[in-house]
Order: C-alpha cells, then structure tokens, then sequence
C-alpha cells in the first residue's frame, strides 16, 4: 500500500499518463536559489495567429496546434512584453532571440539560443541517438516543468555522452526547475564550457528536479563558475563504460560549485568530484544532503581497503578546496574517500552511519581538517530506515555549529552566499542539529520508487 502511494504522489508530481507535464505548482525558492525573472508568472493572452513566423514579435500569442518538422523562430520581444509560442509536436524546434516563452509543446532535440526566456510545462523526447534540450549562449533563460526523457540508448555499448538536457558552451543565469529527466544515454544536466573559460558559463541554477535512470549520472558540471545543484533528487546510476554512477558530481573544473539540499540513492557515488587535470581551480560547498542506500560496482570483491570500488557516500579527487558540512550519509560503503593529489577538505557536522568499511580514506598528504560529526557506531535515531528526520533524544539533537554553512561559504570563496547569488542560505539558529537540514520532502520517506536496500541490508554492518 505504502508503495502504491508513492507513486501515486509521484506521477502527481511529474504529470505521467498524460500527454505532456500539467502546469508547474506556485513558486517558492529552493534553498539557495534566486527566482528567475522569465518563466514563472507570465500568462499568454489571447491567441493571435496559428502560423508560426519566422520572426515572432512583443504580444504575439501562436497556437501551433499540429505536428511540425524542422522549425526555426526567432523572438523579438522581451522580459516585458514577452511573445508566446505555445502547444504542437516539433521534429526539432531551434528558438533564438529576446522574450519568448514556449509551452506545452512537444519536441525533439531543441536547440534554444534565448535570453530573458523561458520553456515550460513541455515534453522532450529523444531517439537512439540523441534529442535533449541544448542551451548554447543563453541568458536568462528558465527550463522549468518539462518532461525529458528516452534521450539516446541507455544500453549502448560505447559512450554516447547524450544527455537529457546540455548547458554550455557560453552563458548565464539558466535555471532548470522541477523537471523530470529520466532514460537519458548520459547526465540529466551536463554543464560544460568545453574548452571556453570557464568564466564564460556562470550562475547556472539545477533545483527541484526529479532525476533517474540515465547512463552516466543525475547532475554533471565541468568548466564552470558558481553552478548550484539544490533540492534535487537523483538514483539508478550504476557504473558502466559511460561513467561511475554518482547521483552528483563534477570533472575538470567547477569554480564554487555548491551542492546544497539534494537527496540521492541507488547510485555508485552520492557525490563524485572526479578530477581538475586542466588547471581550472575548482572549489566545493558540499552541505544538507542526504546519500543513502549506495550500491557498489558489480563483481567487486567485498573486503575493506578497496573504497572506491565498494563506494563511498563522496569520492573528493578534484584540486579542492572542499567542505562537506551537515550531510547525512547512511548504508553506505564508505563516508569521504580523498585520493592522492586532492584539495584540502573541510568536514564537520555531518551524520555517518551504518557504513561498511572505513569513515574516511585519505591518500597522499591533503590537509584535512575535522570538527565535530556524528560518527558510527553511534545511532543517530532516526524516525526509521527511509525518514532523516531525527527522534527527541537524538546524539545528533543541537550538536551542530551555529551557521556552519553560510560560513564555509564565506571561508571558501571569500564572499557571501548573497553577494554571489542575490539570497541567502537559510540560517540554522544558535543550536542546530547535525546532520541535512532544509525541506522535509528531503528528509522524510521519499515521495517516488522505494530506495532499495537488499545489497546493503545483507551485509554485516556490527560496528560501524
């Protein structure tokens, strides 16, 4: 009964069995997350054409009711008097241009170049060979409430590297919002500036997103500056010739990327920052997840020592710095594993428990630097196997340091969370909890498919 209702609340949540996503709920900021200027309240007018033109102008309203093939448009509206572009099956739509919001249609492989802009409540579906979202030089662009899925072949024998939706190479301020991206041949959102500075791709904002089941991982982000992955949550990320399986993580260099109120399961890694072989700096917030239930690779002997293969809550291998405060990692293999050649990393106030091998493995001589966390064999006292939320009498009840994520923020780059994103981060009181903290859907039993936890359940867990 339990699991009927969770996927009823899910396919509620992301508008399966119907032709295309309903409407996206009322706006409120996931944790650190600024509200987009285009994409959430605007409402089209009466319709006034059903041909699409070449060139769309401020107040036009085009119902393109229909099947189309290949369909170029370019806007010239705005922010203020945006145009609309609304209902239709694309083969393959391509936008440019200022001010335009397309809804509810139906495409393939779209390939937007926008700014002040917004797709919203839409479908996108791929074939064996590609057909995500594409955002090449946009500004100020929303993604909001759109179904992607079937991108690719998810059982290719060779890296496809398709993904359900690509930010890069060049752009900013692009949010993808309460999306559903599943079935994808890699990445739900890969942000990358190839071989661009990574100044040139900035402030990319991925929350409230329901992510699974693709080939490579759930949020990847290479050359970049000030990414942020909030309120997602990921699983079914398995190791493969296509990558590691992580739920999170990032490779070659992403400047102040924070990972902040995501929850993920059934993956190899939760977070994997992979490697920073270019040179790029790459700098890491990583604070009020919840990882559990990893799953090792296939295969792998089970004996202590080889952490990686076994995986752990987060695998730190970038440059660094990082921080990793107030996460909770629970049935995994192993907590934080740092190899030779890591940044220096920051942790405190996390909750390890029921791990099978060691809490933290560190190679070579990176500086670590540990507060206070709650660590096994110690039981944190959860509601129950699923909910984070902690018991009255929990170990973990008003241990935490007061503030202790705006604060690694600030001690990481220099500058205030509101100075680089225009909100602040929730501030936790003068006697917080250890461990996540932030919305109970993150916390509490998932709304989706139950995590599955045989791998683990059956495994000897005395003692840590």
């Amino acid at each position: 009964m339990r699991r009927l209702l969770f996927l009823s609340l899910l396919l509620a949540i992301v508008g399966w069995g119907t032709d295309r996503p309903q409407a996206a709920p009322a706006w409120t900021n996931p944790m650190g997350v600024p509200k987009p200027p285009v994409g959430i309240d605007e409402v089209a007018g009466q319709t006034t054409s059903r041909t699409i033109p070449s060139t769309m102008h401020s107040g036009d309203v085009i119902d393109a009711r229909g099947s189309h093939g290949d369909v170029t448009v370019n806007a010239e509206c705005s922010a203020r008097r945006p145009c609309f572009l609304r209902n239709g099956s694309f083969q393959r739509l391509r936008a440019t241009g200022t001010g335009l919001i397309i809804e509810g249609i139906t495409a393939r492989n779209p390939d937007l170049t926008l700014d002040h802009s917004a797709i919203r409540d839409s479908e996108v579906i791929g074939d064996a060979v590609g057909g995500g979202i594409f955002t090449y030089g946009s500004t100020y662009l929303t993604v909001r409430n759109v179904f992607v899925h079937g991108v690719g072949d998810v059982n290719a024998s060779t890296d496809q590297d398709t993904h359900c939706i690509v930010v890069g190479t060049v752009g900013h301020h692009i949010w993808v919002l309460d999306s559903h991206l599943t079935h994808c041949s890699g990445d739900g959102v890969q942000v990358n500036a190839w071989n661009d500075p990574q100044e040139g791709l900035h402030h990319i904002y991925i929350a409230r997103n329901i992510i699974h089941d693709n080939r490579q991982s759930g949020l990847w982000a290479k050359q970049s500056v000030d990414v942020v992955f909030s309120e997602n949550r990921a699983w079914g990320f398995h190791p493969n010739s296509g990558g590691s399986g992580p739920c999170y993580g990032t490779q070659y260099g992403s400047k102040r990327l924070v990972i902040i109120g995501n929850r993920g399961w059934d993956c190899h890694f939760g977070v994997n920052l992979r490697s920073s072989d270019d040179g790029l700096d790459p700098s890491t917030l990583v604070a009020w997840n919840v990882f559990h239930d990893l799953l090792r690779s296939p295969g792998t002997p089970d004996v202590a020592g080889n952490i990686q293969a076994e995986g752990p809550c987060m695998l730190l291998h970038t440059s660094g710095p990082h921080v990793i405060v107030g996460n909770d990692c629970v049935r995994t293999y192993a907590g934080i594993q740092v190899p030779p050649g890591a940044g220096s990393v920051t942790y405190s106030d996390n909750i390890f428990y029921r791990l099978k091998d060691v809490l933290i493995a560190v190679g070579g001589t990176t500086p670590i630097t540990v507060g206070t966390d709650l660590v096994p064999p110690t039981d944190p006292r959860f509601v129950d196997s699923l909910d984070f939320r902690l018991r009255p009498g929990s170990p973990a009840k008003r241990q935490g340091i007061v503030n202790a994520v705006p604060a690694a923020y600030l001690a990481l780059t220099g500058r205030t969370y509101q100075a680089v994103h225009g909100v602040a981060l929730p501030e936790t009181g003068p006697r917080p909890d250890q461990g996540a903290y932030g919305p109970a859907i993150l916390r509490r039993t998932d709304v989706g498919p139950e995590p599955r936890q045989i791998q683990l359940e059956d495994r000897d867990f005395s003692g840590r």
